[in-house]
């Protein structure tokens, strides 16, 4: 099962980065570990997929047409995994890139096809998988201009953390094939350090896992033979096939939307046949007569997520998937349900590690509620490792966070961050980290904290009117607001309002931001100025608290009606029970047709531009 990833200047990510899918207590209990699935959250494009990527590069050719880009082309790359046998033997594999010669004038975000030729007169068309979250594998040639880069694989077994074997090839792409050379290695090869590296237990002072690969592989001979099976495939073999991967765009059915020719009558058979060809893993398990899965066992699972496997029987017949013993429910059958089939099918396999590309598509929250526990109590009978990625909250829980993973970008480099580092398995901090909405800030690139309820009510119009189609009345009637349109454009889209409940929780959100790296502003009452005064995350009100902000921004006779339709007079902003949904988005247009630099709103709007701009 794999315990370890550790990657360097690998697709979007620049520096290093270690996921570590075994925990330690407080107490630092290495053998203490968290059962559940481990996800991996975040905003999109933040790399999540990248790394299921990297994982799949550390696995036998049959799971790899191409190679994956460097981050800096000019720097080596690596990506690394570490896995552990049921017998406690452990293998790191990899996948290594090393620029063969130095480069002073190429562009890291290099496209097009131009030719490349590497050392030993072996020319190529490099291939380089793009990986943007997008649904499928698109592979796209990429010849790079000024300098060419090498490609290496390893695999080294140890046990009883000794070495017992290892092999290194060279990866050579050819019209789209991948074909290895084993390079030349001796028993007191030095990658060995490997282990103590990713393991924090070595002792050697100044030298990195980087420094490691560069002086250990380069210039290494080929051996003189072109055996495609070579020791580090060998070791590899086994190992890859006690993982699974699911990919995005499951979805089988070929109809898109009301306007598809295919809702012709004549063309439901083909329709079918196109639904079907795209079930694989259903038909594969439905076709499996070597014990390759549990059928008992993945019955009871599906069950157990759906509470409707009777209503969805999948059989093959005549080499035809039938549902409920008709071919054409098939069509019919919703995405939640196939996905709970997806899901029940590989726990009952024989894989050690799952990785599962966003499971809950379609599925009802109470689907993923108890998929969540199946999966909880397989890791803990079984010991396998189940990792997936989400942009669900219903994922997040008391007892899944600190099994998280946060992935964010910054500009176009990446970064990963535990979670459970963060929380620490604290279950108070847990608690507050899930409830009322707070689960967003894990999927977010900004958050703006509002005090209390009226803050975030305030909030969340104001820029609902600024970011809506119809906003443009306000920003060319407003000289302020025509002014920095176009930032207010860029920086409120990527925006999470979230709800303090109190002064009281700015340390612990702070706190957790920071430790998060997540830039945060929060929005506060006068009477919290002289308590967070000496941090520049904060902006308060110029007068008590909101509702004294509006009074004043509205403090003209002809908005006495509008004062008495949101109650200002005697209970919190839009509160009372007669506010209507019109009442405070009339309210918060009316401050943004008076917005400047000079009032609460100008100001706010600024420090909001001012916190997120970077």
């Amino acid at each position: 099962m794999l315990k370890q990833v550790c990657f360097k200047n690998f697709v979007v990510f620049e520096d290093e980065q270690k996921i570590e899918f075994n925990k330690q207590n407080k107490d630092g209990d290495t053998k203490f570990r968290l059962n559940g699935p481990y996800i991996f959250i975040g905003e999109n494009k933040s790399g999540k997929s990248a790394v299921f990527e990297g994982i799949r590069r550390c696995l036998k050719k049959e799971l790899n047409t191409s190679v994956s880009k460097p981050y800096n082309a000019n720097e080596l790359s690596y990506f690394l995994c570490k896995f552990e046998k049921e017998n406690t033997d452990e293998v790191i594999t990899g996948t290594i890139s090393i620029p063969s010669e130095p480069n002073t004038t190429s562009d890291k975000t290099v496209t097009g096809t131009l030719s490349e030729r590497l050392p030993g007169d072996e020319s190529l068309g490099q291939t380089f998988e793009t990986n943007t979250e997008q649904a499928t594998e698109e592979e796209t040639n990429k010849k790079l201009p000024f300098y060419s880069i090498e490609y290496y694989r390893i695999a080294i077994l140890f046990k009883n953390k000794c070495l017992h074997e290892f092999g290194i090839d060279r990866i050579l792409i050819d019209n789209g094939n991948i074909n290895l050379k084993e390079l030349e290695t001796t028993e007191e090869y030095e990658l060995v350090q490997l282990y103590q590296l990713m393991s924090k237990e070595n002792k050697v002072v100044n030298i990195t896992i980087e420094s490691l690969l560069r002086q250990n592989i380069r210039g290494m001979k080929s051996k003189d033979n072109s055996e495609q099976f070579t020791r580090c495939e060998h070791i590899i073999a086994d190992l890859s096939n006690d993982v699974v991967f699911t990919f995005p765009l499951r979805s089988i059915g070929p109809l898109q939307w009301s306007k598809s020719e295919r809702i012709a009558l004549e063309k439901r058979h083909q329709n079918y046949i196109e639904a079907e060809s795209r079930c694989e893993i259903l038909r594969y398990f439905l076709k499996d007569d070597h014990g390759e899965f549990d059928k008992e066992k993945e019955s009871k699972i599906f069950e157990r997520i759906t509470n409707m496997s009777q209503d969805y029987r999948f059989t093959l017949q005549n080499d035809s998937i039938l549902v409920n013993d008709d071919p054409l429910k098939l069509l019919k059958t919703p995405e939640g349900i196939l996905e709970a089939k997806y899901v029940s099918i590989m726990l009952s396999g024989y894989f050690k590690t799952i990785v599962l590309e966003e499971p809950d598509r379609g599925m009802h929250p109470q689907f993923v509620q108890r998929m969540i526990q199946v999966i909880t109590e397989e890791t803990k009978t079984t010991g396998k490792v189940v990792i997936l990625s989400t942009h669900n909250t219903s994922f997040l829980t008391p007892w899944t966070l600190s099994n998280c993973f946060r992935f964010r970008r910054h500009g176009d480099v990446c970064h990963v961050k535990s979670v459970g580092e963060v929380v620490y398995y604290d279950f108070k901090k847990l608690r507050l980290m899930t409830g009322d909405h707070l689960a967003d800030l894990f999927f977010a690139k900004h958050v703006l904290f509002g005090e209390g309820i009226s803050d975030c009510l305030f909030l969340q119009e104001m820029v609902t009117l600024l970011l809506s189609d119809g906003s443009d009345g306000n920003y060319n009637n407003n000289d302020f607001l025509r002014k920095h349109s176009t930032d207010l454009h860029k920086i409120l889209p990527n925006i999470t309002i979230s709800k303090l409940n109190g002064k009281d929780s700015v340390g612990f959100f702070r706190k957790i931001c920071t430790d998060l790296e997540l830039p945060c502003l929060f929005l506060l009452d006068k009477d919290a100025q002289e308590k967070n005064n000496g941090y520049g995350d904060c902006f308060f009100w110029s007068v008590r608290h909101i509702e004294d902000a509006v009074k004043t921004m509205l403090d003209r006779d002809e908005d006495d009606a509008l004062k008495k339709k949101i109650r200002l007079d005697n209970s919190k902003l839009f509160l009372h029970e007669t506010v209507k949904v019109r009442d405070v988005s009339v309210c918060v247009d009316t401050l943004l047709q008076r917005c400047s630099h000079d009032n609460d709103l100008g100001k706010l709007l600024l420090r909001i531009l001012e916190a997120f701009s970077s």
